[in-house]
């Protein structure tokens, strides 16, 4: 097996899986809920404590814009 067939065959698993991820109904409901328990936290100026291995775990937090919600 070529390098290309395998970077291609692994696109193509990584596009199979999100696309399944993106239309499962329980996936959304459950994005919704855990962002609205975030967005509870940070309003009532709680923390959130997180774990991993460096600052990845952190990286969503520092994108998120939650100022028009509060």
């Amino acid at each position: 097996m070529s390098v290309k067939s395998i970077i291609r065959a692994s696109l193509d698993e990584a596009q199979n899986v999100l696309h399944k991820f993106i239309h499962d109904s329980q996936t959304i409901k459950v994005m919704n809920q855990t962002t609205q328990m975030i967005y509870e936290v940070f309003r009532h100026r709680g923390r959130i404590f997180t774990c991993g291995n460096g600052k990845r775990a952190i990286r969503p937090f520092t994108r998120l814009n939650l100022a028009p919600l509060i």
